[in-house]
């Protein structure tokens, strides 16, 4: 007697049983997926953030001297275009009394900053020295424009 043996019988493959661990490994997956989310969210919301502040600094630079006041204003109120314009137009307007009022206060600042700024200079190294003459001659450079 032959005993036939059909080609099929070899892939039929035998039930197996799922693996020990799979199910945490998936858990782990899902939670590392999780954190990393997280983590992207919180890198974007500090480049957004840091972005916002270097726009500030901007703004009191490109000749609003109020820039900083009504940034955070702006930032924290919510403001609108109008609103803006208004508080802008305010402030403006307090300019020359602000400037009067602050005059004497102003003779005093300027020996106090000359005399810091001697002392920081003198800590730093000679290679650093001709660097920060310059970047000090820029922001008085700003400063009068004002």
């Amino acid at each position: 007697m032959s005993v036939s043996v059909h080609p099929a019988d070899d892939l039929v493959l035998a039930p197996t049983r799922p693996r020990e661990g799979s199910k945490w490994k998936v858990v782990a997956a899902f939670l590392a997926v999780f954190v990393l989310g997280g983590a992207t969210g919180a890198a974007v919301g500090h480049v957004i953030e840091v972005r916002r502040t270097i726009d500030m600094f901007d703004a009191a630079r490109k000749g609003s001297r109020h820039g900083t006041f009504v940034w955070s204003l702006e930032r924290k109120l919510g403001l609108t275009t109008e609103q803006r314009t208004t508080v802008e137009s305010i402030l403006k307007g307090y300019d020359a009394r602000m400037d009067e009022a602050m005059a004497p206060v102003d003779e005093n600042v300027r020996e106090l900053r000359k005399v810091m700024r001697a002392e920081v200079r003198a800590t730093l190294r000679p290679e650093q020295q001709g660097d920060f003459d310059q970047l000090i001659a820029e922001w008085d450079a700003a400063r009068n424009r004002r």
